[in-house]
C-alpha cells in the first residue's frame, strides 16, 4: 500500500508540467454587492471600496450575492493584441463582462451563465471566456458581475495570450482523458467480472465509477454544447448533480454488498438502509421539482430547500456509518480497511475545500482540481484492489471446496471400492473353497456310486453324463471366482495374473491376437494391483466387444517409481468423452479407480486406426 501511494505522489509531481498554467498575472480586486443593486455607473465612485484578492479567486454563493471584480488588462507591446479572459467554472448562474475607457462603458456583453444557449456565445466554451483586444502601449480597466446561487464556489479568473490559451486546452484536454481513460478502465474491469461472474457487487462498483466519471467530466464543463436547459427534465446545472446522486445511490449499494458479504442486517440498520435509498430518489426528484417550481411559480420555502441537502448528505454519511459499523463489528474487517483507504483523500478534499470556501483556512494546492482528480484515481484503484482481493479469496475458497468435495467422493469411492474388493475376494473364496469343495464331493460320490455299478456289471449312461457336466459346472465356478478376483493376484503378482488373463482370452478369441508385453519382476502394491488388473479387464473387454479390433496389444512397464499400464488395438476408435457421456459405467470405473490411484490417463487415437490407453501411476498409490 505504501509503494502504491508513493507511485501516485510520484505522478503526481511528474504531471505538474502540464498542470503548470501560464496565465497572465494580474492584480484582481473584488467588492461585494451586499444589496444587489450596483450598477456599472456606480462602480468608479466606488473604486476605492474594492479589495485585492492577491490569488484571483473568491468564493462566491454562500452569501447569495454578487461580486464585482475590477481587472486592469496592459499591453506592453507594439502592436495591439488580443487576450482571453476566462472565469473557470461552467457552472454560474450569471457572468457580465464590462469595459470601461475614459470612465465610458465602450462594451457591454451579454449576461453568460449556465442557462445561456452555447450555441450563442460570442466565443464557443464551456466556460465564460471573454475575447478583448487591447490597443498597444495602453490598458483598459475591465469589470465582471459574477453571481453564483446558493453553493459555495471558488473559480479562479485567468488572462491568457490567446496561444497560450489553446494550448493549455490541449492539455487540460490530456490530463483529463487520461483521468477519464483510468477511472473507464477501472469501469470495465468491474463490468468484466460482473459478465463472467454474475455478481452485483461488480456491476454497482461499474456503476459507481462510471457515475463518478461522469459528474467529475460535466462539472469541469465537459460535453457542455451537447445538452440544454431542461434536458431530461432537469436544469442544465443539475444533470450534474443527478449523476453525483447516482453516485451516492450506487455507494450506498455497494457498500451493503462489499462490507456485509452473507450477512443479514438488523431490523433497525435495514430500515435505515431502506431510508437512505428512498432519500436518494427524492433527492433526484428534488432537482426535478426545483425546474418544475420555478416554470409554475411555486415557492419553496428555506426551510424546504433545506430537504435536499439532508436527503443528499445523510445516505453519503449512512455508507460511512456502514463501514466503520462493519469494521468495528468485525463482520468483513479487510473490505472495510480497504474502502476506508480508498475514501480517505476524497473525504478529505471535501471537507477542506468547504472549509476553503468559507475562508477558513488557505487554498492550498491540493485543494485543486488535480488533488481531487488524484483523490478520485486512488478511491477507484484501491476499490480496485480490493475487489480483485476479494476475487482472488472467492476462487481460493471456491477451489479449496471443489478439492474437499472431490477429496470426499474419493474417499467415499475408496472406502466403497475396498469394501467392494473385500466383497468380491469372500465370495470369490466361498465360490472356490465352499461351492467348489461341494462339487467336488458330489463328483466323488458320484463317481465312487459309478463304480460299484460297474462292479455289478450295471453300466447308467446318466451317471458319465452328470460326472461330466458337474465337472464343466466346477469350471465355470473356478473362472467365476478368479474373474470376481483372481486368488493368485496377492500370491503371485499383478504381471502374471494379467498374462493368466490374456492367455486364457485368447483362447476364447482365436480369431484377435491378443499380446501381453511386461517388465514387471516384482509385486506391486495390493490396492494398485487390484486396480491395475480391473482397469486392464475393463479395456480388454470393450476391445472385444466394442471395437472391430484384430490386434490387442496389453503392457505392463515399470521404470524406478513410475508404473504404467497401456491398452491398445487397431480398432475403429472412439470418442472416450462422448461415451462416458452416454453409456459408461465401465469407463467411470476406470476414471474412478485411476483418480483414486492418484494416477493419470492419457488416450490417443492412432493414426490410422485403433485408440490408445495409458495409464500412468507415479510412487505409491
Amino acid at each position: 500500500m505504501k509503494s502504491f501511494t508513493s507511485i501516485v505522489v510520484l505522478l503526481f509531481f511528474t504531471l505538474q508540467p502540464l498542470f503548470a498554467q501560464k496565465s497572465q498575472n494580474i492584480p484582481v480586486f473584488y467588492l461585494k454587492d451586499s444589496n444587489s443593486n450596483f450598477n456599472i455607473d456606480s462602480l468608479e465612485s466606488k473604486s476605492k471600496a474594492f479589495l485585492v484578492f492577491e490569488n484571483k479567486r473568491l468564493s462566491y454563493g454562500h452569501e447569495n450575492k454578487p461580486h464585482w471584480l475590477k481587472i486592469s488588462i496592459s499591453n506592453n507591446d507594439t502592436i495591439s493584441q488580443k487576450k482571453l479572459l476566462e472565469v473557470d467554472y461552467a457552472f454560474l448562474e450569471e457572468v457580465n463582462l464590462f469595459i470601461i475607457q475614459n470612465g465610458k462603458v465602450i462594451f457591454k456583453s451579454d449576461t453568460i451563465g449556465w442557462k445561456y444557449p452555447y450555441e450563442n456565445r460570442v466565443f464557443k466554451h464551456y466556460n465564460p471566456v471573454f475575447p478583448i483586444t487591447i490597443d498597444a502601449k495602453s490598458s483598459q480597466t475591465v469589470y465582471l458581475r459574477i453571481f453564483r446561487r446558493y453553493i459555495s464556489l471558488i473559480p479562479p479568473i485567468k488572462v491568457w495570450d490567446e496561444g497560450d490559451f489553446y494550448q493549455n486546452e490541449i492539455n487540460r484536454k490530456f490530463i483529463w482523458g487520461g483521468f477519464g481513460g483510468i477511472l473507464l478502465l477501472a469501469s470495465s474491469f468491474g463490468m468484466i467480472l460482473f459478465l463472467s461472474l454474475g455478481k452485483r457487487l461488480y456491476l454497482l462498483y461499474a456503476l459507481y465509477v462510471t457515475m463518478a466519471l461522469l459528474y467529475s467530466l460535466i462539472d469541469r464543463g465537459f460535453f457542455f454544447e451537447y445538452y440544454n436547459d431542461g434536458f431530461l427534465g432537469f436544469y442544465k446545472k443539475n444533470f450534474r448533480q443527478l449523476l453525483m446522486n447516482l453516485n451516492i445511490l450506487f455507494t450506498l449499494l455497494y457498500v451493503r454488498a462489499y462490507v456485509f458479504p452473507n450477512y443479514k442486517l438488523t431490523f433497525w440498520l435495514l430500515q435505515i438502509y431502506r431510508f437512505c435509498i428512498l432519500l436518494c430518489f427524492l433527492a433526484i426528484s428534488l432537482l426535478w421539482f426545483e425546474k418544475y417550481s420555478s416554470e409554475h411559480h411555486i415557492i419553496i420555502s428555506d426551510k424546504a430547500a433545506l430537504l435536499y441537502p439532508f436527503a443528499f448528505i445523510t445516505p453519503a454519511l449512512f455508507s460511512f456509518y456502514l463501514v466503520f459499523y462493519s469494521y468495528f463489528k468485525k463482520i468483513d474487517v479487510l473490505a472495510s480497511k480497504f474502502y476506508m483507504i480508498g475514501a480517505l483523500p476524497l473525504v478529505l478534499f471535501t471537507v477542506l475545500t468547504n472549509l476553503r470556501h468559507y475562508n477558513l483556512i488557505p487554498n492550498y494546492w491540493f485543494l485543486e482540481i488535480e488533488g481531487a482528480m488524484l483523490a478520485y484515481i486512488f478511491d477507484v484503484l484501491i476499490l480496485a484492489l480490493g475487489l480483485g482481493y476479494r476475487y482472488k479469496m472467492l476462487r481460493v475458497e471456491k477451489e479449496k471446496l471443489v478439492e474437499e468435495k472431490k477429496q470426499n467422493q474419493l474417499l467415499v469411492y475408496e472406502k466403497g471400492l475396498e469394501l467392494q474388493n473385500q466383497e468380491r475376494s469372500r465370495l470369490a473364496k466361498e465360490l472356490h473353497d465352499g461351492l467348489g469343495i461341494d462339487i467336488s464331493i458330489i463328483k466323488m460320490k458320484l463317481e465312487a456310486l459309478n463304480m460299484d455299478f460297474e462292479k455289478k456289471g450295471i453300466k447308467v449312461k446318466e451317471f458319465y453324463e452328470t460326472i461330466a457336466n458337474l465337472d464343466n459346472v466346477a469350471s465355470n465356478v473356478r473362472s467365476f471366482s478368479h474373474n470376481i478376483m483372481p486368488p493368485d493376484l496377492k500370491k503371485n503378482g499383478i504381471a502374471i495374473v494379467l498374462e493368466n488373463l490374456v492367455y486364457s482370452l485368447q483362447k476364447l478369441n482365436a480369431n484377435i491376437e491378443i499380446n501381453f508385453t511386461t517388465n514387471v519382476t516384482d509385486k506391486l502394491d495390493d490396492k494398485l494391483s487390484q486396480n491395475l488388473y480391473f482397469i486392464a479387464k475393463e479395456l480388454i473387454n470393450n476391445a472385444l466387444r466394442h471395437s472391430n479390433a484384430s490386434i490387442i496389444d496389453v503392457e505392463l512397464m515399470k521404470e524406478n517409481n513410475q508404473t504404467e499400464l497401456k491398452v491398445s488395438d487397431n480398432g475403429i476408435g472412439y470418442d472416450f468423452e462422448k461415451a462416458l457421456k452416454k453409456d459408461g459405467l465401465g469407463l467411470e470405473s476406470i476414471n474412478s479407480r485411476v483418480a483414486l490411484m492418484n494416477a493419470q490417463i492419457e488416450i490417443t487415437k492412432k493414426p490410422l486406426n485403433g485408440i490408445s490407453h495409458k495409464i500412468i501411476h507415479l510412487g505409491k498409490s
